[in-house]
């Protein structure tokens, strides 16, 4: 019975070429072609990442124009009322500040933080087993 060896080879899951890489995420191996970057992962991953950078702060927007509306329409009305008690006016342009504030929070600071921490997340670059040369 002759004995046959031969190198081990993975696969791109996407295409079945040889594949040099895993994706850093999930680890399935992946060829240079549908590395997606700028993370170095495979496109699943690369999605999921852009998902959860674009919907990081959401809450953060939704809650601070709440109370920035609330607030500007409580300034009105003691506009309207021609009533301008100091304590009343001073909290709610503390409530306009605060939820520009959390808007700002949202919509710039919240995605980066996320960004970052993913990118942390993400285990350095595998390379994989240099495919055999046929010839």
């Amino acid at each position: 019975m002759p004995f046959r060896s031969q190198q081990f080879v993975e696969r791109c899951a996407a295409c079945d070429e040889a594949a040099r890489r895993a994706c850093p995420r999930c680890r399935a191996p992946i060829c240079p072609s549908h590395t997606c970057e700028p993370y170095g992962c495979c496109e699943v991953c690369a999605t999921d990442i852009y998902f959860a950078v674009s919907k990081a702060g959401r809450h953060q927007i939704l809650g601070g124009s709440a109370v920035a509306a609330v607030s500007t329409c409580g300034l009105y009305a003691l506009y309207a009322l021609h009533v301008f008690p100091v304590m009343a006016a001073g909290i709610l342009v503390l409530g306009v500040a605060s939820g520009f504030g959390a808007m700002l929070w949202g919509g710039t600071v919240s995605p980066r933080l996320v960004d970052r921490s993913l990118r942390k997340q993400l285990k350095h670059p595998v390379l994989l087993p240099e495919p055999p040369i046929s010839g």
